[in-house]
């Protein structure tokens, strides 16, 4: 049933079919990140952290738009949240523990993270070349 009597079947049809990427983005929010419960009470608090899990799951489309939709928004999170760089010795960090979502991840971007030893003036460098790429 649909109040929208005057609308073509197939424009209604193809409309409810489009409602599932919205449930799922739903979904996302709620489980995926951390959407509920919201522990904050005021007004401000509360938009202000629907608004950063709404900026959140943006990010999270472009990941999965930029790699091709080949890998879920759990699986980008997961594979980023395992990516780490840990310090080595003074001055010296390793970049690992990155997945072929990280890799995806890298070639759409077209920079390399995978160091397993790099001086804190390469990170800077490598962070600046990061931002440019994504800018363009």
């Amino acid at each position: 049933m649909t109040s929208e009597v005057d609308m073509a079947h197939e424009k209604i049809i193809a409309r409810y079919r489009g409602l599932w990427k919205i449930e799922e983005s739903f979904r996302v929010i709620k489980s995926d990140l951390d959407g509920r419960p919201v522990y904050v009470r005021k007004d401000d608090r509360i938009a202000g952290h629907f608004l950063v899990c709404f900026i959140a799951l943006l990010l999270c489309r472009i990941l999965e738009m930029k790699i091709g939709g080949e890998y879920s928004s759990r699986r980008i999170q997961k594979s980023l949240r395992n990516a780490t760089c840990r310090k080595l010795a003074k001055g010296f960090y390793s970049l690992n523990k990155q997945d072929e979502v990280f890799r995806a991840i890298e070639e759409a971007f077209g920079v390399n993270l995978n160091y397993s030893e790099l001086r804190v003036e390469e990170l800077k460098y490598k962070k600046k070349e990061l931002l440019h790429n994504i800018k363009k």
